[in-house]
């Protein structure tokens, strides 16, 4: 998968924002030079009382893919985890 060309959006690969009325969370997958970030933020962001955090894409927590599984319906789940597959190959040459 390639990074949108979007002045806007240059270098996402990939995000999802829950709608209310459920606790807003957004999740999003950002090429960097040496290496891919999902941005996980929760709550309205931490100026809302809520939190944010980042992972190295090659190497997510089992926990936070948990909690996006619960969160996000299958459909968007399941392209999250093609994002996250094609990402990883394209990032090792495969």
């Amino acid at each position: 998968m390639k990074p949108t060309t979007n002045r806007r959006k240059k270098n996402y690969i990939f995000s999802a924002f829950s709608r209310p009325p459920k606790f807003p969370m957004s999740i999003v997958i950002k090429n960097h030079t040496n290496k891919d970030i999902l941005y996980v933020t929760y709550g309205g962001g931490r100026k809302k009382g809520g939190g944010t955090w980042s992972e190295d894409l090659a190497n997510i927590n089992p926990r936070t893919m948990v909690m996006i599984s619960n969160y996000f319906s299958k459909k968007v789940f399941d392209k999250f985890e093609y994002a996250i597959e094609q990402t990883n190959k394209q990032r090792k040459g495969n």
